[in-house]
Protein backbone atom coordinates (compact mmCIF):
# COMPACT_ATOMS: atom_id res chain seq x y z
CA UNK A 1 0.00 0.00 0.00
CA UNK A 2 2.86 2.35 0.79
CA UNK A 3 4.33 1.81 -2.67
CA UNK A 4 0.98 2.74 -4.20
CA UNK A 5 0.99 6.02 -2.28
CA UNK A 6 4.58 6.75 -3.24
CA UNK A 7 4.07 6.01 -6.93
CA UNK A 8 0.95 8.15 -6.96
CA UNK A 9 2.82 10.97 -5.24
CA UNK A 10 5.66 10.74 -7.77
CA UNK A 11 3.22 10.77 -10.69
CA UNK A 12 1.58 13.90 -9.31
CA UNK A 13 4.95 15.57 -8.81
CA UNK A 14 6.01 14.65 -12.35
CA UNK A 15 2.86 16.13 -13.83
CA UNK A 16 3.56 19.31 -11.88
CA UNK A 17 7.01 19.57 -13.44
CA UNK A 18 5.77 19.31 -17.04
CA UNK A 19 3.62 22.35 -17.84
CA UNK A 20 1.87 22.50 -21.19
CA UNK A 21 2.61 25.94 -22.68
CA UNK A 22 0.22 27.20 -25.30
CA UNK A 23 -2.86 29.30 -25.95
CA UNK A 24 -6.45 29.30 -24.75
CA UNK A 25 -8.69 30.52 -27.56
CA UNK A 26 -12.28 31.66 -28.07
CA UNK A 27 -13.87 30.77 -31.43
CA UNK A 28 -17.25 31.51 -32.98
CA UNK A 29 -18.96 29.99 -36.02
CA UNK A 30 -21.84 31.50 -38.03
CA UNK A 31 -23.39 28.03 -38.28
CA UNK A 32 -23.51 27.79 -34.47
CA UNK A 33 -25.32 30.92 -33.32
CA UNK A 34 -25.09 31.92 -29.65
CA UNK A 35 -22.28 29.44 -29.02
CA UNK A 36 -18.58 29.93 -28.43
CA UNK A 37 -15.91 27.25 -28.46
CA UNK A 38 -13.15 27.57 -25.87
CA UNK A 39 -10.16 25.29 -26.12
CA UNK A 40 -6.37 25.09 -26.00
CA UNK A 41 -3.59 24.59 -28.49
CA UNK A 42 0.19 24.59 -28.57
CA UNK A 43 0.06 26.00 -32.06
CA UNK A 44 -1.76 29.18 -33.00
CA UNK A 45 -5.47 29.81 -32.59
CA UNK A 46 -5.75 30.45 -36.34
CA UNK A 47 -4.27 27.04 -37.12
CA UNK A 48 -6.66 25.38 -34.70
CA UNK A 49 -9.62 27.24 -36.23
CA UNK A 50 -8.64 25.96 -39.71
CA UNK A 51 -8.39 22.38 -38.40
CA UNK A 52 -11.83 22.57 -36.80
CA UNK A 53 -13.38 24.16 -39.88
CA UNK A 54 -12.80 20.94 -41.82
CA UNK A 55 -14.83 18.71 -39.48
CA UNK A 56 -18.18 18.77 -41.30
CA UNK A 57 -19.47 22.11 -40.02
CA UNK A 58 -20.69 24.19 -43.02
CA UNK A 59 -19.07 27.48 -41.94
CA UNK A 60 -15.56 28.25 -40.80
CA UNK A 61 -14.55 29.03 -37.24
CA UNK A 62 -13.36 32.54 -36.49
CA UNK A 63 -10.87 33.46 -33.78
CA UNK A 64 -12.23 36.23 -31.56
CA UNK A 65 -9.64 35.99 -28.76
CA UNK A 66 -6.55 34.09 -27.65
CA UNK A 67 -4.20 34.33 -24.67
CA UNK A 68 -0.89 32.62 -23.96
CA UNK A 69 -0.28 30.58 -20.78
CA UNK A 70 2.69 28.72 -19.37
CA UNK A 71 0.29 25.81 -18.71
CA UNK A 72 -2.72 25.98 -21.00
CA UNK A 73 -4.11 22.68 -19.60
CA UNK A 74 -4.70 24.28 -16.22
CA UNK A 75 -5.89 27.53 -17.79
CA UNK A 76 -8.43 25.80 -20.03
CA UNK A 77 -9.73 23.74 -17.09
CA UNK A 78 -10.11 26.92 -15.05
CA UNK A 79 -12.09 28.70 -17.81
CA UNK A 80 -14.36 25.70 -18.41
CA UNK A 81 -15.05 25.30 -14.70
CA UNK A 82 -15.75 28.99 -14.22
CA UNK A 83 -18.24 29.16 -17.12
CA UNK A 84 -19.85 25.86 -16.12
CA UNK A 85 -20.38 27.20 -12.61
CA UNK A 86 -22.12 30.20 -14.16
CA UNK A 87 -24.44 27.93 -16.16
CA UNK A 88 -23.03 28.54 -19.65
CA UNK A 89 -21.74 25.07 -20.52
CA UNK A 90 -23.75 23.15 -23.11
CA UNK A 91 -22.42 19.68 -22.15
CA UNK A 92 -19.72 18.60 -19.72
CA UNK A 93 -17.85 16.65 -22.41
CA UNK A 94 -17.86 19.44 -25.00
CA UNK A 95 -15.99 22.73 -25.32
CA UNK A 96 -19.04 24.74 -26.40
CA UNK A 97 -20.64 27.38 -24.20
CA UNK A 98 -23.85 29.32 -24.58
CA UNK A 99 -22.11 32.50 -23.43
CA UNK A 100 -21.78 35.97 -24.93
CA UNK A 101 -18.33 36.63 -26.40
CA UNK A 102 -17.46 39.31 -23.77
CA UNK A 103 -18.26 36.82 -20.98
CA UNK A 104 -16.01 34.20 -22.61
CA UNK A 105 -13.15 36.67 -23.00
CA UNK A 106 -13.58 37.84 -19.40
CA UNK A 107 -13.26 34.20 -18.24
CA UNK A 108 -9.98 33.80 -20.13
CA UNK A 109 -8.67 37.04 -18.66
CA UNK A 110 -9.71 35.84 -15.20
CA UNK A 111 -7.62 32.70 -15.77
CA UNK A 112 -4.68 34.84 -16.84
CA UNK A 113 -4.94 36.91 -13.66
CA UNK A 114 -5.36 33.78 -11.55
CA UNK A 115 -2.26 32.02 -12.87
CA UNK A 116 -0.15 35.18 -12.80
CA UNK A 117 -0.47 35.85 -9.05
CA UNK A 118 2.69 35.23 -7.05
CA UNK A 119 2.75 34.15 -3.45
CA UNK A 120 3.31 36.83 -0.83
CA UNK A 121 6.87 37.54 0.37
CA UNK A 122 8.10 35.25 3.13
CA UNK A 123 9.63 36.47 6.39
CA UNK A 124 10.09 40.00 5.07
CA UNK A 125 12.15 38.92 2.06
CA UNK A 126 11.34 38.93 -1.62
CA UNK A 127 11.31 35.15 -1.77
CA UNK A 128 8.11 33.79 -3.26
CA UNK A 129 6.55 30.39 -3.13
CA UNK A 130 7.76 29.88 -6.71
CA UNK A 131 11.34 30.26 -5.51
CA UNK A 132 10.79 28.01 -2.52
CA UNK A 133 9.16 25.20 -4.45
CA UNK A 134 11.05 25.69 -7.73
CA UNK A 135 7.78 26.04 -9.60
CA UNK A 136 5.27 28.78 -10.26
CA UNK A 137 2.36 28.87 -7.80
CA UNK A 138 -1.13 29.01 -9.19
CA UNK A 139 -2.18 31.65 -6.69
CA UNK A 140 -5.73 32.59 -5.75
CA UNK A 141 -8.43 34.11 -7.85
CA UNK A 142 -11.27 36.42 -6.92
CA UNK A 143 -13.17 34.97 -3.98
CA UNK A 144 -16.45 35.79 -5.71
CA UNK A 145 -15.76 33.14 -8.36
CA UNK A 146 -15.80 30.25 -5.89
CA UNK A 147 -17.40 31.41 -2.62
CA UNK A 148 -20.92 30.25 -3.55
CA UNK A 149 -19.58 26.84 -4.66
CA UNK A 150 -17.66 26.36 -1.41
CA UNK A 151 -20.75 27.27 0.65
CA UNK A 152 -22.84 24.77 -1.32
CA UNK A 153 -20.15 22.10 -0.83
CA UNK A 154 -20.06 22.73 2.93
CA UNK A 155 -23.86 22.49 3.11
CA UNK A 156 -23.87 19.18 1.22
CA UNK A 157 -20.97 17.72 3.19
CA UNK A 158 -22.42 18.42 6.63
CA UNK A 159 -26.16 18.60 5.83
CA UNK A 160 -26.38 22.22 6.97
CA UNK A 161 -29.64 24.11 6.90
CA UNK A 162 -32.25 22.44 4.70
CA UNK A 163 -29.64 20.58 2.65
CA UNK A 164 -29.62 16.79 2.69
CA UNK A 165 -26.18 15.46 3.54
CA UNK A 166 -24.60 14.21 0.32
CA UNK A 167 -20.84 13.73 0.37
CA UNK A 168 -20.68 12.66 -3.30
CA UNK A 169 -22.24 15.97 -4.31
CA UNK A 170 -19.89 17.74 -1.91
CA UNK A 171 -16.90 16.18 -3.68
CA UNK A 172 -18.15 17.41 -7.06
CA UNK A 173 -18.60 20.92 -5.71
CA UNK A 174 -15.25 20.97 -3.90
CA UNK A 175 -13.50 19.81 -7.09
CA UNK A 176 -15.16 22.62 -9.00
CA UNK A 177 -14.04 25.10 -6.37
CA UNK A 178 -10.51 23.66 -6.36
CA UNK A 179 -10.17 24.24 -10.10
CA UNK A 180 -11.01 27.87 -9.39
CA UNK A 181 -8.35 28.06 -6.66
CA UNK A 182 -10.55 28.01 -3.54
CA UNK A 183 -8.11 27.42 -0.64
CA UNK A 184 -10.56 25.57 1.65
CA UNK A 185 -11.36 22.96 -0.99
CA UNK A 186 -8.06 21.06 -1.03
CA UNK A 187 -7.95 19.82 2.58
CA UNK A 188 -11.69 19.08 2.40
CA UNK A 189 -11.16 16.87 -0.66
CA UNK A 190 -8.23 15.08 0.96
CA UNK A 191 -10.40 14.31 4.00
CA UNK A 192 -13.34 13.08 1.93
CA UNK A 193 -11.21 10.83 -0.26
CA UNK A 194 -8.96 9.75 2.61
CA UNK A 195 -11.70 8.76 5.07
CA UNK A 196 -13.92 7.53 2.25
CA UNK A 197 -17.44 8.10 1.02
CA UNK A 198 -19.97 5.26 1.13
CA UNK A 199 -17.23 2.90 2.27
CA UNK A 200 -14.88 3.71 -0.64
CA UNK A 201 -11.51 5.30 0.17
CA UNK A 202 -8.99 6.65 -2.31
CA UNK A 203 -5.87 7.73 -0.48
CA UNK A 204 -3.91 8.43 -3.65
CA UNK A 205 -6.52 11.06 -4.53
CA UNK A 206 -6.32 12.39 -0.98
CA UNK A 207 -2.59 12.97 -1.47
CA UNK A 208 -3.21 14.36 -4.94
CA UNK A 209 -5.49 17.12 -3.69
CA UNK A 210 -3.09 18.12 -0.93
CA UNK A 211 -0.33 18.43 -3.52
CA UNK A 212 -2.64 20.47 -5.72
CA UNK A 213 -3.23 22.74 -2.75
CA UNK A 214 0.50 23.32 -2.31
CA UNK A 215 0.73 24.26 -5.98
CA UNK A 216 -1.97 26.85 -5.39
CA UNK A 217 0.01 28.32 -2.51
CA UNK A 218 -2.22 26.94 0.27
CA UNK A 219 0.27 26.75 3.14
CA UNK A 220 -2.06 24.65 5.28
CA UNK A 221 -1.73 21.80 2.78
CA UNK A 222 1.93 21.37 3.76
CA UNK A 223 0.79 20.79 7.36
CA UNK A 224 -1.87 18.35 6.18
CA UNK A 225 0.73 16.50 4.09
CA UNK A 226 2.97 16.30 7.15
CA UNK A 227 0.11 14.64 9.03
CA UNK A 228 -0.50 12.25 6.12
CA UNK A 229 3.14 11.15 6.01
CA UNK A 230 3.02 10.73 9.81
CA UNK A 231 0.17 8.22 9.59
CA UNK A 232 -2.37 10.54 11.22
CA UNK A 233 -6.08 10.40 10.46
CA UNK A 234 -6.89 8.60 7.21
CA UNK A 235 -3.27 7.72 6.41
CA UNK A 236 -1.11 4.82 7.61
CA UNK A 237 2.11 6.10 6.07
CA UNK A 238 5.28 6.38 8.11
CA UNK A 239 7.71 8.58 6.20
CA UNK A 240 9.51 10.90 8.65
CA UNK A 241 11.74 12.41 5.98
CA UNK A 242 8.70 13.55 4.00
CA UNK A 243 7.16 14.86 7.22
CA UNK A 244 10.27 16.91 7.84
CA UNK A 245 10.29 18.32 4.30
CA UNK A 246 6.61 19.24 4.50
CA UNK A 247 7.06 20.97 7.86
CA UNK A 248 10.05 22.86 6.47
CA UNK A 249 7.90 24.23 3.64
CA UNK A 250 5.02 24.88 6.02
CA UNK A 251 7.14 27.03 8.34
CA UNK A 252 8.81 28.79 5.44
CA UNK A 253 5.45 30.04 4.26
CA UNK A 254 3.20 30.42 7.30
CA UNK A 255 2.70 33.96 8.54
CA UNK A 256 2.54 33.48 12.30
CA UNK A 257 1.82 37.16 12.89
CA UNK A 258 -1.56 36.80 11.16
CA UNK A 259 -2.74 33.86 13.30
CA UNK A 260 -5.02 34.10 16.29
CA UNK A 261 -3.91 32.93 19.72
CA UNK A 262 -5.28 29.39 19.45
CA UNK A 263 -3.52 28.78 16.16
CA UNK A 264 -0.29 30.20 17.51
CA UNK A 265 -0.45 27.51 20.20
CA UNK A 266 -0.89 24.87 17.51
CA UNK A 267 2.08 26.32 15.62
CA UNK A 268 4.26 25.81 18.69
CA UNK A 269 3.43 22.09 18.84
CA UNK A 270 4.12 21.67 15.14
CA UNK A 271 7.41 23.50 15.56
CA UNK A 272 8.29 21.17 18.43
CA UNK A 273 7.59 18.16 16.19
CA UNK A 274 9.77 19.70 13.49
CA UNK A 275 12.62 20.18 15.97
CA UNK A 276 12.36 16.52 17.00
CA UNK A 277 12.66 15.37 13.39
CA UNK A 278 15.52 17.73 12.62
CA UNK A 279 17.38 16.61 15.74
CA UNK A 280 17.22 12.97 14.70
CA UNK A 281 18.18 13.57 11.08
CA UNK A 282 21.29 15.78 11.29
CA UNK A 283 22.17 15.47 7.58
CA UNK A 284 23.02 17.80 4.69
CA UNK A 285 19.61 19.44 4.92
CA UNK A 286 19.95 20.20 8.64
CA UNK A 287 21.38 23.74 8.16
CA UNK A 288 18.26 24.70 6.21
CA UNK A 289 16.06 23.12 8.88
CA UNK A 290 17.83 25.10 11.59
CA UNK A 291 17.43 28.35 9.68
CA UNK A 292 13.69 27.76 9.29
CA UNK A 293 13.27 26.67 12.93
CA UNK A 294 15.10 29.71 14.28
CA UNK A 295 13.11 32.12 12.08
CA UNK A 296 9.79 30.54 13.08
CA UNK A 297 10.80 30.39 16.76
CA UNK A 298 11.77 34.06 16.81
CA UNK A 299 8.53 35.05 15.12
CA UNK A 300 6.50 32.93 17.52
CA UNK A 301 8.37 34.45 20.45
CA UNK A 302 7.63 37.98 19.26
CA UNK A 303 3.87 37.39 19.07
CA UNK A 304 3.80 35.45 22.36
CA UNK A 305 5.23 38.52 24.12
CA UNK A 306 1.81 40.16 23.65
CA UNK A 307 -0.16 37.43 25.45
CA UNK A 308 -2.06 39.18 28.24
CA UNK A 309 -1.98 36.47 30.91
CA UNK A 310 1.36 36.71 32.71
CA UNK A 311 1.66 33.03 33.63
CA UNK A 312 0.57 31.83 30.20
CA UNK A 313 2.99 34.23 28.51
CA UNK A 314 5.92 33.20 30.72
CA UNK A 315 5.27 29.48 30.24
CA UNK A 316 5.01 29.75 26.47
CA UNK A 317 8.09 31.95 26.16
CA UNK A 318 10.12 29.53 28.27
CA UNK A 319 9.12 26.64 26.01
CA UNK A 320 9.97 28.58 22.85
CA UNK A 321 13.32 29.57 24.36
CA UNK A 322 14.04 25.88 24.86
CA UNK A 323 13.49 25.19 21.16
CA UNK A 324 15.63 28.14 20.13
CA UNK A 325 18.37 27.17 22.57
CA UNK A 326 18.60 23.74 21.00
CA UNK A 327 18.60 25.13 17.46
CA UNK A 328 21.28 27.69 18.22
CA UNK A 329 23.66 25.11 19.67
CA UNK A 330 22.75 22.31 17.26
CA UNK A 331 26.39 21.70 16.39
CA UNK A 332 26.49 19.44 19.44
CA UNK A 333 25.02 15.95 18.86
CA UNK A 334 21.43 15.75 20.13
CA UNK A 335 20.50 13.30 22.85
CA UNK A 336 18.86 10.19 21.45
CA UNK A 337 15.79 9.96 23.64
CA UNK A 338 14.68 13.54 24.20
CA UNK A 339 15.21 17.18 23.37
CA UNK A 340 15.45 19.77 26.17
CA UNK A 341 12.65 22.30 25.96
CA UNK A 342 12.08 24.63 28.89
CA UNK A 343 13.19 21.87 31.26
CA UNK A 344 10.71 19.36 29.80
CA UNK A 345 11.63 16.25 27.85
CA UNK A 346 10.10 16.11 24.37
CA UNK A 347 9.61 12.58 23.05
CA UNK A 348 11.01 12.14 19.55
CA UNK A 349 7.98 10.23 18.19
CA UNK A 350 5.72 12.79 16.56
CA UNK A 351 2.53 10.89 15.94
CA UNK A 352 1.04 11.24 19.42
CA UNK A 353 1.55 14.98 19.76
CA UNK A 354 0.36 15.67 16.23
CA UNK A 355 -2.66 13.39 16.48
CA UNK A 356 -3.97 15.34 19.46
CA UNK A 357 -4.02 18.43 17.32
CA UNK A 358 -5.26 17.12 13.97
CA UNK A 359 -8.71 18.65 14.57
CA UNK A 360 -7.58 22.13 13.59
CA UNK A 361 -6.71 21.23 10.01
CA UNK A 362 -10.29 20.90 8.90
CA UNK A 363 -11.29 24.11 10.68
CA UNK A 364 -8.55 26.38 9.36
CA UNK A 365 -10.27 29.31 7.70
CA UNK A 366 -13.68 27.70 7.79
CA UNK A 367 -16.51 30.15 8.32
CA UNK A 368 -19.11 29.18 10.89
Amino acid sequence: MHSTYCSSFCEVQERHKTPYPGFVYVLINPALPNLVKIGKTQGTAEERARQLSGTGIPASFVVVYEKGFSDCNSAESYVHTLLEAQGYRVATNREFFNAPVPIAIEAVLSAYTHFSIKAAPVNGTEETLAYLLNEEPLGFTNKQTWEAIINAAENSRYGLGDEIQNELLAIQLYEQAAKLGAPDSFVALSELYGYGVNGRRDRSKALHWLNEGTRHGVTLCWAALADAYSGIGWSDLNQPENVRKCLRKFFRNINILELDDDRQREIFFRLRDYVALAARARDLESPEDLKVIIAAGNELSSVTAFVKNDLDRATRLKSIEGLLEWANRAAAPPRASFIPCGGTAIPTPISTTMRRRSWWLGNWGRKR
